[in-house]
Formats: C-alpha cells, structure tokens, sequence
C-alpha cells in the first residue's frame, strides 16, 4: 500500500486523516466533474480559513494549488469557497463603490451581474493558461485548479486595493487595474507552472500568457470584423 504523507505537517497519514493539522486526503481522482461537485457541496459552508488561504495563495500558489490537485482537503480552503469570496468582493464592490467592475460596465442587476463578470473571466483565463503550458502535459482540472485560487485571490487583492484608493482619493483607476490584475494572474499562474521557481523563468512564462492572451484577442477581433463587413 502506498504511504500517505501529509503535505502540511510531514508526517504518515493514518486513514484519511493528519492526526496533527486534520487535513483530509480524499484519494480521489482530479476531475471537472469532482470540481463541480466539491463547489456545491461548500456553497452555503465558507471556510474561516478562506482568507488566511488566500494569503497563502499570494504567498506560495504552487503550494495551495497542488496540495489540491494532490486530494488532500480541509487545511486550505477549496477552490470553490475561494470563488465565492470573490464573488463576494464584487457584490460589495458594485453595491457600495461602482457599477463597474474592472471598467466593465454591469447592469442593473448587481445579484446577477457578479456571476456573470466572473464567468466571463474564468473561461477565458483557463484557455490562455492550457495553450501556454500544453508542453507540460497538466491536465484541464489543474489549470481549473489553479485559476480559480490564483486568479481569484488577485481579483480580491486588487478590487480591494483600487477601491481604498477610490476612498481615500475619489479617483477610479478601472482601466488601470484591469491590466494589473490580467498580468499579475499570469504571472501567478505562472508561479504554480513553472518547474524551476526562479523569476526569470516565471516571468518568461507570463509574457507567453500575455502573448497568447493578445493572439486571441486578435483572433475574435479579426473573426468579428468579418463577420461585420459580410
């Protein structure tokens, strides 16, 4: 039988379970379909861990990101409750500052509208992280994995930080932090991918997501521009 080894703690799990820290190791196989399950199982249970994860995630994403892929839970909260944080961040966000979100423009609706603003990202940031590191053979979950914790926690840090400037200084800087928060959730997907974590190589591997970002953009622009003159 194979040795379990708690990834927190160092020592032999007996069971399904660390004896010192009580992180879970669920043995299953990583999957889309598990995410999904795992993130309605812990709609209505946020973990007060959450934002002592997302600091940890800010700290050493590689860490928290394969730690899960790994099947070991409960110590870090799961992606899925990192998600509902950020929702979170964006319903205070549009309520009390703007209806503006990363200088999108949201309806009316501000219940639906931080669904929607976070399902248009995801998909999208998941597609650029897949084609940039296609080479080293990790599996769609993993990139799943890693841009929900990364990109999330990115997402609060700068919404947080832009709308403390917006009090203290009156002054919105949506454009600006639409592409502060892009390249810093490429530059930490980039730190969970990259082998060697060295910054030369993490930053080499974000300017390939800023590239294959600016490709497809130019791809749909192209395709709508065709579509406009037919």
């Amino acid at each position: 039988m194979e040795r379990k080894v708690c990834t927190v703690c160092d020592l032999e799990i007996e069971e399904n379970y660390c004896t010192r820290c009580g992180q879970k190791f669920t043995g299953h196989k990583l999957s889309v379909l598990f995410l999904i399950s795992d993130f309605l199982s812990n709609f209505f249970s946020l973990n007060k861990s959450g934002f002592s994860t997302i600091f940890r995630i800010l700290v050493d994403p590689k860490k928290v990101t394969t730690n899960y892929s790994l099947g070991y839970r409960n110590y870090y909260s799961s992606p899925g409750n990192i998600l509902l944080y950020g929702i979170a961040m964006i319903t205070l966000h549009l309520l009390l500052i703007d209806k503006t979100a990363l200088n999108f423009r949201v309806g009316d609706s501000v219940l639906s509208a931080q669904y929607g603003f976070l399902i248009a990202f995801y998909p999208f940031i998941m597609i650029v992280s897949y084609l940039s590191f296609i080479r080293k053979k990790v599996t769609f979950s993993e990139h799943l994995v890693s841009t929900l914790y990364t990109s999330t926690s990115v997402l609060i840090l700068i919404v947080l930080m832009s709308d403390i400037i917006y009090l203290i200084s009156g002054k919105l800087f949506e454009i600006e932090a639409f592409w502060v928060f892009m390249i810093l959730a490429f530059f930490w997907n980039s730190r969970v991918f990259t082998a060697e974590n060295k910054f030369k190589n993490i930053l080499q591997n974000t300017l390939l997501q800023c590239l294959v970002f600016t490709v497809i953009v130019g791809i749909v622009l192209l395709l709508n521009l065709i579509l406009a003159t037919k």
